[in-house]
């Protein structure tokens, strides 16, 4: 059960990455009706969606390193 839940935190860390990189424009969205919504939207709340994805990034991290040492 200890590795499931580690599992699931460096999934969330890495979700977390990719909206991060979304939403600074690293990663590119292919479809261009999906891209044409994505930057309406990226305008709107990109500084939000990024400082949202650096704290969720943080606290995964922590706590991989934090089940890492349990373990």
């Amino acid at each position: 059960m200890e590795y499931l839940g580690l599992l699931f935190e460096i999934v969330f860390f890495f979700i977390a990455l990719y909206v991060y990189m979304l939403a600074r424009g690293m990663v590119k969205v292919t479809d261009p009706a999906l891209a044409k919504q994505f930057e309406q939207m990226k305008k709107k709340f990109g500084p939000f969606i990024r400082i949202l994805a650096l704290a969720l990034m943080a606290v995964m991290l922590l706590n991989i390193i934090l089940h890492i040492q349990a373990l």
